[in-house]
């Protein structure tokens, strides 16, 4: 911030506004007070002390307002006087200064010639003595500006260039920003990225989209891929293949390639696990024959959903209101009722604020059966609907479709079905996961026998 300007005769004065960037235009306080706005303003001068001294002198009101000639000249002149004094004062402290250096100067050199007669050194001139204290002297003290100009910017301490060595490192750590936060790559090349990355730091280049979505993801993903077979090769226990779902065609010749890459990068391999389709169990019974030494297995999940569809085999009611559930689920995800989906949806914003989606189940995707029964409480909720009438236009459902849903043991079956197959779908979900483990899943597998 700028120290306004002020001198001896600013209390004589009154600034009244900017003149320009660098300068204040004012008037002395008896115009102020004589004048009006019009009159004031043409006698207004800029506030410097040569041209408050001049007005001053020739301004008939201040010195009415003064009183007489000689109080007047001391005011203006005294200025003159102060000036020199303070002239003289600054050149004194100057002098002291220097008398202070040199004095630093003869106790360094007393030191010196010290130093000299202890070590008998013969051509040591005083002249060479004094060049090299006030080269010293010069030196420490633009050392020490340098220091502390370089100490108090800001560009000492954060903004640089940055170096080969970090300029990899900082492309990875922006291409793992952009992946972890759902980035797309163009949003290196948004000017409101450009704009904050430079009031980071201006010597900072982003990369390009294509250069982050090529050259960047190319190199990262083969390291990856390097750092994962170096793993897997210096892995004493072995690894474990699994496939996903394809022909009986596909299957062999594809597993088979995948052990010849596995045994070409000398990594042990102890199984393979792949689908419980009928595709994958009659691959699995041919390289039984032909790879003795490695164990294949059925996918430990899909043996577990067959499990728990034999619990509804040992309970005919609970299988019946499972088969039910299914058909309320598929009549109002069909889109030939849309009249009485939209008449739920409707109910629901009535009743809830909003609207919920009713599921269907897959065959043998037991989670998926639980979030289909939750699905028709929350979508539902016991809504008694309204049955058929011949008499009217409107729109009914069928007398069978309303029994089921006007039945409260139904319903009541619906919610024991789902308090029994939440810890089922706990269970499938984590042998579901990639980092399946046995030991996470040792006490929950007890709800698979206590049936």
């Amino acid at each position: 911030m700028k120290r306004p300007r002020t001198h001896r005769l600013t209390k004589y004065i009154k600034v009244l506004g900017k003149q320009n960037s660098c300068n204040n235009y004012a008037a002395c306080i008896a115009c102020v007070e004589k004048l009006e706005n019009n009159e004031l303003l043409k006698n207004t001068f800029t506030n410097k002390k040569p041209q408050v001294k001049n007005h001053l002198k020739n301004c008939i009101h201040f010195r009415k307002k003064i009183g007489n000639q000689e109080e007047l000249d001391k005011i203006i002149y005294l200025t003159d006087n102060e000036e020199e004094e303070e002239i003289s004062q600054k050149r004194q402290r100057y002098q002291n200064n220097n008398n202070f250096g040199e004095n630093n100067h003869e106790k360094v050199l007393k030191y010196l010639r010290s130093m000299q007669n202890s070590f008998k050194v013969s051509n040591f001139k005083l002249i060479e003595e004094k060049a090299s204290v006030k080269s010293c002297s010069s030196i420490s003290t633009l050392s020490t500006r340098s220091y502390h100009s370089k100490k108090n910017s800001i560009e000492g301490n954060l903004v640089r260039k940055m170096s080969k060595k970090e300029t990899p490192k900082f492309e990875r750590l922006l291409l793992r920003m952009s992946v972890a936060n759902g980035f797309p790559f163009q949003w290196v090349n948004h000017p409101a990225t450009l704009e904050f990355f430079k009031f980071l730091s201006p010597f900072l280049v982003l990369p390009k989209r294509k250069a982050l979505s090529n050259r960047i993801l190319n190199r990262e993903t083969k390291d990856l891929n390097t750092l994962r077979d170096e793993k897997l090769i210096n892995d004493q226990i072995g690894v474990v293949l699994a496939n996903e779902r394809e022909r009986l065609i596909e299957v062999i010749p594809k597993i088979k390639d995948l052990i010849q890459e596995i045994n070409r990068l000398n990594i042990k391999l102890n199984a393979i696990v792949s689908d419980s389709a009928s595709a994958y169990a009659a691959a699995r019974r041919r390289l039984r024959l032909e790879f003795p030494e490695i164990v294949f297995l059925p996918c430990f999940a899909h043996q577990c959903q067959l499990a728990i569809g034999d619990i509804f085999k040992e309970s005919p009611a609970l299988k019946i209101a499972s088969s039910k559930a299914i058909t309320v689920a598929a009549y109002f995800k069909n889109a030939n009722n849309s009249y009485f989906i939209s008449k739920l949806r409707d109910i629901q914003k009535e009743l809830y604020n909003k609207c919920y989606s009713i599921v269907i189940p897959g065959e043998t995707r037991w989670n998926s059966h639980y979030y289909c029964f939750k699905s028709l409480n929350l979508a539902i909720r016991h809504e008694r609907p309204q049955v058929g009438s011949s008499n009217t236009d409107e729109l009914y459902l069928n007398s069978d479709f309303c029994q089921i849903l006007l039945d409260n043991n139904w319903w009541e079956m619906i919610e024991l079905l789902q308090d029994i197959l939440l810890p089922y779908c706990s269970v499938l979900n984590k042998l579901q996961c990639d980092k399946a483990r046995l030991f996470e899943l040792l006490h929950a597998i007890g709800y698979f026998v206590q049936f």
